[in-house]
This record gives structure tokens, sequence and C-alpha cells, in this order.
């Protein structure tokens, strides 16, 4: 995947842009600068630095909700995992799920897993969210196929679990969530079944199949 993808909603006025930070480096910039942003609200910021130092280790996809020119809102993906790849979930490190977590993703490894990380929304577009979330979710489905992977696993904040689970994903109820990147913070676990995905999204985003395929 060299060139970057894009679906625009005419509904919205909003653009699902799908890329790589080695080939899109300036639109990468300007995806960690808004999660920066978002990141800062909590005292996260050093959850962005490891996003942005993930592009040298190949960790490189990521996709973009646009709005007039302007990411207002991300996520990005690590894998296909291996044991090598492990951990995942860091958030998750000295609380008991951490270990159940590494369990659940070494029985999915053969059929392919991906590790959502940094996601983020502009605070301004939050109260959006419903038109936004629709195309975040598209924009981590379209990855699948992409890499030949069926899961999606992501630590989220309580903020972001209801949008993303509206489209798809799956609350892991054996997960209990632990107090990050705040004590009054419960961040949980949140996967992403490629099977599910696709007839979600078809609900929602009309144009399922071609993104399926790989081009809009």
């Amino acid at each position: 995947m060299t060139n970057q993808i894009h679906y625009h909603d005419e509904t919205t006025g909003l653009t699902l842009v799908l890329a790589e930070a080695k080939t899109s480096p300036e639109l990468w910039q300007a995806f960690l600068a808004g999660a920066r942003r978002r990141y800062k609200l909590y005292d996260a910021e050093e959850m962005v630095f490891a996003s942005q130092t993930a592009v040298l280790r190949g960790i490189e996809r990521f996709s973009v909700v646009m709005l007039d020119g302007r990411p207002i809102a991300g996520a990005r993906t690590r894998g296909a995992l291996s044991e090598n790849d492990l951990p995942v979930c860091k958030e998750l490190d000295g609380f008991p799920a951490f270990e159940m977590i590494h369990n659940k993703v070494r029985s999915r490894l053969s059929e392919g897993v991906l590790e959502g990380k940094t996601g983020w929304m502009d605070n301004e577009f939050r109260g959006d969210s419903t038109s936004i979330a629709p195309l975040l979710v598209a924009g981590l489905y379209l990855q699948l196929p992409q890499t030949g992977c069926r899961w999606i696993v992501a630590a989220l904040s309580p903020f972001s679990v209801p949008v993303f689970t509206r489209y798809g994903g799956v609350m892991d109820s054996d997960i209990k969530p632990v107090p990050f990147p705040k004590p009054d913070i419960l961040t949980g676990v949140v996967w992403f079944d490629r099977n599910r995905l696709e007839a979600q999204i078809a609900k929602f985003l009309p144009v399922s199949h071609s993104m399926n395929a790989g081009c809009f």
C-alpha cells in the first residue's frame, strides 16, 4: 500500500484518507499534531511520541478524517502482530488484565491481529461523533483486508468506547477496565472483527464493498 486511498462523503463533507507515514509525511505530521492536541488534555502526550517513532520501526498505516483539508480525527494500527510484537495494550501494564489480553491475542494470531493505536478526535467535533465515527471505523476496517488480518484489538478510553461499539466494535467483558492515563479514567479493551465489521459498515457506508477491494 504505497498510495493514499480516499473516500469523500457527500452528505457530511468529510473525507476519509488511508495512508502510510513514509509515503505521506506531511499528512502523518498533521495526524500527530491532532493527536497531541487531544492527548495533551489527559497528560498522555508520551503516547503520541510512541506513535511518532513507530514509523522508524515500520509501523506506519494510519487513517484520518478530513474536513476542509485538515485532519479532525484519526487512528493508526500496527501489525500484523506476531509473538515477537507482544506486548500489546501497554495501557494495561501492571494490571491482571495485561496477561489476559495477551493470551487472547495469542489465540487469534493465526487469523491475523492488528493493534489499534493513537485514536483521537478534535474536541470541538466530539459532539458530532455520529458523522465522524463511521469513517474512523471504516478506516480501521479497510486495513484488515489490506493486511490479511481478521482482528483489531485496542485499548480505549471510556469516551471512545461508546463511539466505536456503536459501529461494530465489541467491548471485551472479560477485561476489567483499568485506571489509565488518570485514576478517574477507566480504559477498556475493544475488539473489531473483520467478519462483523463488513456487515455493520454496509449499513451506514454504502461503499463498503469497494472499500473491501481497497479502492474507493
